[in-house]
Formats: C-alpha cells, sequence, structure tokens
C-alpha cells in the first residue's frame, strides 16, 4: 500500500474530511490533499505527527527512509 492510500484509507475510516484530517497533524489542507493525490511526498519532519495522530508507522509512509523497519514486527 502506497503512503497516499494509506492516508485515505485512514482518513476515509473515521469519517473525516481532508481538513478534519489535516488538522489533525497539523499541516494546510492542500497538503493533505497533495499527499493522498501522491502530488507531494511526505516530508520527514512530518513522520512523528503523522504516526502519532493516524498509527500508519512510519517505514509504511516512507520505505524509501525507513526500508523495511518495524515489519516484521507488524506480521
Amino acid at each position: 500500500m502506497t503512503a497516499s492510500q494509506a492516508l485515505k484509507n485512514w482518513r476515509n475510516r473515521n469519517g473525516l474530511s481532508q481538513q478534519a484530517a489535516a488538522d489533525r497533524i497539523p499541516v494546510h489542507r492542500v497538503t493533505w490533499a497533495k499527499w493522498e493525490a501522491n502530488m507531494q511526498t511526505i516530508g520527514v519532519d512530518n513522520m512523528g505527527r503523522i504516526e502519532s495522530a493516524t498509527g500508519i508507522p512510519k517505514w509504511e509512509l516512507r520505505p524509501d527512509i525507513f526500508g523495511s523497519v518495524g515489519q516484521d514486527d507488524a506480521k
């Protein structure tokens, strides 16, 4: 699953608008929309806040940086 899919799935499961999801991080709604549309890569500076707010692990959001760290624990 891509980061954009993970974010959108989380938002939809929780019945949140893009604005409400963005407010939880916090980032601008346009930033959240770009992440969901896979138009903007999630910056490392947002990783901790996103992981805390959504429960989506960093390695799932940015495998290019965090690789498979934690994947064995998730099984």
